[in-house]
C-alpha cells in the first residue's frame, strides 16, 4: 500500500520555525539525541540527594548551582527528561 502511496507524498522544503517547539512534551530519554550531562545539572540533582529532609526551593537550587530559575528548569529537563520541582 505504501508503494502506491509514497510517490504522491510531498514534503516542504522548510522546517519548523525557529521558535516553534516541536513537542509540547519532553521526549523519552530514549528517544531524545545524546547530550553530554552538565555539570549545573548534575551538582542539582546531588544537592537534592544530599540532604533529602530540605525542603528546596527553586530560586533556592538555582543559586546553588549559579544559574537563573528558568536556566535551571532548562538544564534539568535536558538532562533527565522531567521537570526539577513544581514551585
Amino acid at each position: 500500500m505504501l508503494d502506491e502511496i509514497a510517490p504522491y507524498i510531498r514534503s516542504t522544503p522548510y522546517g519548523p520555525h525557529r521558535g516553534q517547539r516541536t513537542s509540547i512534551r519532553p521526549a523519552d530519554p530514549r528517544v531524545r539525541r545524546f547530550r553530554p550531562l552538565r555539570a549545573e545539572a548534575r551538582q542539582a540533582r546531588e544537592a537534592l540527594h544530599s540532604d533529602i529532609t530540605q525542603a528546596w526551593s527553586l530560586p533556592e537550587l538555582a543559586m546553588k548551582v549559579h544559574l537563573s530559575s528558568k536556566q535551571l528548569s532548562r538544564v534539568f529537563v535536558a538532562a533527565y527528561g522531567k521537570p526539577l520541582l513544581h514551585t
